[in-house]
Formats: structure tokens, C-alpha cells, sequence
């Protein structure tokens, strides 16, 4: 006999979101799905995988602080096992703007 195996495509996981802070703070936050894990990175000063806890939330230590219109921009997606990483948020902290890369190649 033959048996057939199916396969079920799982949604993509939703972006995480980051908390608006200034350059005051050397730490970044923000909200994602519980259990899952988020990438942080700040071109030149981190690159670094976060857990999310179980009520949805994330924060990592910076360690330094910038000068005003100078914090670099921080881009994160989100992971979790057996779903499509979602699409990665880039948050402008000199212009308070988010904007989405749709995707990344």
C-alpha cells in the first residue's frame, strides 16, 4: 500500500513590535508572540536573538547610550520553530517612523 502524507503550510509568523524610547534608555523592548524568539539588530552595535516571555514581551540591554539623531536604526523579525520568519520591522528612532521590509532575500 501507499499512504499520502500531507503537508500543512503554517502562517507566517506577525512581526514583533518595538516600544518607542529615547536616547536616554540603553534598553529596547517591545511585544511579540509568546515563545517565540526575536532578532535584534542595530547595524555596528548588536545582533542578537531575544526570547519573547509568556505574556508577550521582549526587552534587551543596549549598554550605551547616543547622541541625540544619531541612535542607529534597529531592525527585528520574529521566529518561532515550525513557522515562516515574519517579515522584519526597521524602527527609525531620528524620525520616530516604522516601516516594514516585505521581504528579505
Amino acid at each position: 500500500g501507499w499512504s499520502r502524507m500531507v503537508v500543512q503550510q503554517l502562517p507566517q509568523m506577525p512581526p514583533p513590535s518595538i516600544n518607542y524610547i529615547d536616547t536616554t534608555h540603553d534598553w529596547v523592548s517591545g511585544r511579540g508572540e509568546p515563545g517565540a524568539s526575536v532578532h535584534v539588530h542595530m547595524p555596528g552595535v548588536l545582533a542578537q536573538w531575544v526570547g519573547v516571555d509568556g505574556a508577550g514581551n521582549w526587552s534587551i540591554q543596549i549598554g550605551r547610550e547616543f547622541p541625540r539623531g544619531q541612535v542607529p536604526n534597529i531592525e527585528v523579525f520574529q521566529a518561532k520553530g515550525g513557522y515562516p520568519n515574519s517579515v522584519t520591522v526597521i524602527f527609525d528612532y531620528n524620525r520616530a517612523q516604522t516601516y516594514t521590509l516585505l521581504q528579505i532575500i
